[in-house]
């Protein structure tokens, strides 16, 4: 037999692991050279002794390394697992012994020796490359964290705590993420201009109302005014009139004004007091004029300064908007210009009641109308400058400029109805221009309203269409990404498991993904190539498989025995892990064999074993397993079964037993069986089944036995 040569591809990677191997695969080869050299039995049992104690220290070595990195409960369940690997070659050593130490035959120890070095290969390849899986899964390398820079630190963290799936989709969703954040911020934006161009829609209606009123109170003052001044009854009826218009027009917009509080303006809201307050006072004032208990020089001042405090209201409501208003400068000198002449007509009606009229004010009003049209000439836009221009450019204008001439020069012909009437017509004329601009800017709010809106509708079905089709084009780009690595993956467990069947996927495309592919079909034709290797070397007789079934089978019955049946059962169970799928454990014992053995003798007893085990192997499957682990004692690995099936196989095992022909062993010879079942659930461990099958079994001893526990 050639020696074991070491092979680097049996490195784990941790080289204390390694130097045990490396020790354990001398001291075989020790064995090897002595039985080769037919060495004593003190010889043999020295190197024996040396394998058995170094193996016992190689396992507390591994062991210690695991504990020393256990941190959770599923490392304890780990560790546990990958230590009932080392007892149970523990409790094969034995065995081992007693076949090199008491065989005659040279051949049949180097056997046993091959089993060893099977057994060495089977626990690096198998248990401990796991096992550093484990320890470098939980050991950071700092020197190899310290040499990664920040973006590699990250995109390392990102590789151990994101799957990959969850990867690709995050490339293909981030972009999009973003571009809905943006759209987001856009449709913000359009949606505050929006709710501004709404709000300066019901703000114009606040304009309409102020211009009405300052309208009406113009008039009020210079009817007042006239009243006052004259010294007969010309105005009574005017003013009775123009009082209940005037009245009118403040209750009526005392609702849209009022709506201005829900801007929490502070200035706004002061104003708004204010006029309200004053207001109040308008019949009081009223009386008195009518009862000329109030000069001109008192009446004047109020009319002026609830005037005035309309306008700083309008200026105030161009203020809530944030100057979003266009063409507010056209409407604020329009008022104001409206206001001017308002001045301007009670000023005159003033100075022709007077027999020595004092010019200078009046004087200063024409100098303020003049301003006035000259400012809106160059703020407002041309639209509203050529309706100035013909308000100005009017006859009527042009004979009432005549008339204030007069009046500057202290030599008016004209009498206080015409006066009035003619500054009336042109203020008639600035309120028209006021109401074409409020109505501008309601036209021109409302339409920046819809095309906000309309924009932001665009917008969103836009982005609704990008995202929709986006999401198609991702979900097929991530699964082109992870498809062909789900179906590597499964090619893979395949042969993990020995299926080395052909890898039937194709796929086209030039990347790391064909060459991983590659890789793997080049990997399973050297396996097969191997495998049909060995088989050669088997027609050859270069190998033997008589240690291999005495190891594996029960030499009475022909079923397998307790440790091949817990390699199978082991295999089948991560099987069933990994596919989510079904598995049950039965746990038989022949009811009162002993007694067969003590009144027949064993030779019956073998007999009655073996009619047994036959009648079993027929009911179950060539897929499921039976062994005997004891005298009487054996287990049923159902795999792919259910609970439900698996009751119905053990009793109808039960009943065969039950029925089964012994006469030609013994007449009148009877036997029963009880059966307990172990049934794999989505957590189970290994021994939990095994645990649950032997205590149902008890079960059915203690419920009067032939019978069937789950």
């Amino acid at each position: 037999m050639n020696q074991i040569e070491w092979s680097d591809a049996l490195s784990v990677g941790v080289k204390a692991i390694d130097d045990d191997h490396k020790y354990l695969v001398s001291i075989i080869n020790k064995l090897v050279d002595a039985l080769e050299n037919s060495a004593s039995q003190n010889i043999l049992e020295s190197v024996f002794s040396e394998l058995e104690k170094y193996t016992v220290y190689h396992f507390d070595h591994e062991e210690q390394l695991m504990y020393a990195q256990c941190s959770s409960f599923e490392d304890e369940a780990y560790i546990d697992a990958h230590v009932k690997q080392h007892q149970r070659f523990f409790n094969d050593i034995p065995e081992l012994k007693k076949k090199i130490f008491n065989t005659s035959s040279k051949d049949l120890a180097l056997e046993v020796v091959e089993y060893l070095a099977n057994w060495l290969i089977e626990h690096i390849v198998t248990e401990d490359l796991s096992f550093t899986e484990y320890i470098l899964k939980h050991t950071k390398n700092n020197n190899d964290e310290a040499s990664l820079s920040f973006y590699e630190s990250f995109v390392r963290k990102l590789n151990n705590k994101i799957p990959l799936s969850t990867r690709a989709f995050l490339i293909l969703l981030i972009p999009f993420l973003t571009l809905f954040l943006l759209s987001s911020l856009l449709s913000y934006n359009l949606y505050k201009k929006y709710s501004n161009r709404a709000e300066i829609v019901g703000i114009t209606k606040s304009y309409i109302c102020v211009n009405n009123i300052t309208d009406d109170l113009q008039k009020e003052r210079g009817l007042s005014s006239g009243f006052i001044s004259s010294n007969h009854n010309d105005f009574k009826k005017e003013l009775a009139l123009q009082r209940e218009l005037s009245s009118l027009s403040i209750n009526e917009c005392r609702v849209v004004l009022m709506k201005l509080y829900q801007y929490q303006d502070r200035t706004t809201n002061l104003l708004l007091d204010t006029f309200f307050k004053e207001s109040l006072r308008l019949d009081e004032v009223r009386e008195k004029i009518t009862y000329r208990e109030m000069s001109k020089s008192y009446m004047m001042p109020y009319y002026t300064s609830l005037i005035s405090n309309l306008l700083d209201l309008a200026e105030s409501i161009g203020v809530l908007t944030k100057g979003h208003i266009h063409n507010q400068a056209s409407l604020l000198l329009s008022l104001h210009l409206k206001e001017n002449s308002g001045l301007l007509r009670a000023e005159g009606l003033s100075l022709l009641a007077q027999k020595e009229p004092k010019l200078q004010k009046f004087k200063d009003l024409l100098a303020s109308s003049r301003a006035y049209q000259k400012t809106f000439s160059i703020l407002s836009t041309k639209e509203f400058i050529q309706i100035m221009q013909g308000i100005e450019n009017s006859l009527s204008t042009q004979d009432l400029e005549a008339m204030q001439a007069e009046i500057s020069v202290g030599s008016p012909m004209i009498t206080t109805k015409v006066w009035f009437s003619k500054m009336s017509l042109k203020i008639e004329s600035y309120k028209e221009l006021i109401s074409k601009i409020v109505m501008r800017i309601n036209e021109d709010a409302s339409r920046q309203k819809e095309e906000a809106l309309n924009y932001m509708l665009i917008l969103w079905i836009s982005l609704f269409v990008v995202l929709v089709v986006a999401f198609v084009i991702s979900f097929a780009l991530k699964q082109s990404i992870v498809q062909p690595i789900e179906t590597f993956t499964k090619a893979m467990k395949r042969l993990q498991r020995g299926d080395k069947s052909f890898f039937n996927y194709t796929y086209q495309a030039e990347d790391p993904i064909k060459e991983m592919i590659s890789a793997f079909e080049n990997f399973r034709r050297s396996l097969i190539k191997s495998d049909l290797h060995d088989i050669l070397l088997d027609i050859q007789g270069h190998k033997t498989d008589k240690f291999e079934k005495l190891s594996h089978v029960d030499p009475l019955t022909d079923t397998l025995n307790r440790r091949k049946f817990r390699e199978l059962y082991e295999t089948e169970f991560i099987k069933t892990q990994d596919t989510h799928g079904y598995m049950c454990v039965l746990a038989l014992d022949l009811d009162k064999f002993k007694l067969i053995n003590d009144k027949y003798g064993h030779d019956v007893g073998d007999k009655v074993l073996q009619s047994f085990t036959d009648t079993i192997q027929k009911i179950i499957r060539p897929t499921d397993y039976l062994a005997r682990t004891g005298g009487e004692e054996f287990l049923v690995l159902l795999t792919s079964t259910k609970k439900e099936k698996a009751i119905e196989v053990a009793q109808r095992i039960c009943t065969e037993i039950e029925s089964m022909d012994l006469n030609e062993i013994h007449k009148e010879l009877k036997v029963t069986v009880s059966i307990g079942i172990g049934v794999y659930n989505k957590g189970s461990s290994m021994d939990s089944i095994m645990k649950e099958s032997d205590e149902n079994l008890y079960k059915s001893k203690a419920d009067g036995r032939n019978r069937v526990s789950y």
